[in-house]
């Protein structure tokens, strides 16, 4: 068989897009998702840029909700990328210190929301629907925190990667690593207290 003739999957143009914009600022910031950039790396015209994201605004939040859909996987996703248990949730956090994805992409919705005031609503209601979804993938491996208890982990994680990112160095990340498992470790003994 010639592997010239085997068929590569196509991928959506929508998808292309979301990759190439959410590749951009991972790895070059908020600055780098120029229309122009984006379209080049989905290998898109510009139209179908602009017929799925008319603004860059609204691609902004699907690259967001894209991002943070991958750590939420770890809970509420495929069962390949679940983890099972809290020990498995604890050390797969933990590894988000060092990896610049996460907070770049942050960054980019809190600068662009000083730009384009109507993404603070977004913000707001995305936050309380990210803390929502937390909780819940966490009941479904036997814990039971506390609202304010998952908000405080989830502050401080999202706090500790900026941190890092910040400062960009092994130090900064081993750091990441201990405070992650320490904020961690007080949300499950949170649940336990919930349980009693």
């Amino acid at each position: 068989m010639d592997p010239q003739n085997i068929e590569q999957p196509v991928v959506p143009v929508k998808e292309r897009i979301l990759s190439a914009a959410l590749q951009l600022i991972q790895e070059q910031g908020v600055h780098a998702m120029t229309q122009a950039k984006v379209c080049e790396i989905a290998g898109v015209r510009h139209s179908h840029l602009t017929y799925y994201f008319p603004t860059r605004v609204k691609l902004l939040k699907e690259v967001v909700i894209l991002g943070i859909e991958a750590v939420l996987s770890l809970l509420d996703g495929p069962e390949h990328l679940r983890v099972n248990s809290a020990a498995e949730l604890r050390a797969a956090l933990s590894e988000l210190a060092g990896q610049r994805g996460l907070p770049r992409m942050m960054v980019a919705v809190y600068l662009a929301s000083d730009e384009e005031p109507s993404l603070k609503p977004w913000l707001d209601k995305f936050q309380t629907s990210w803390v929502t979804r937390f909780k819940k993938a966490l009941a479904s491996i036997g814990l039971t925190p506390s609202q304010r208890a998952v908000e405080m982990f989830l502050t401080c994680l999202v706090g500790t990667l900026h941190t890092d990112y910040a400062a960009g160095s092994e130090r900064s990340q081993k750091r990441a690593k201990a405070v992650i498992q320490y904020a961690f470790d007080e949300l499950l003994a949170n649940s336990d207290k919930a349980k009693r």
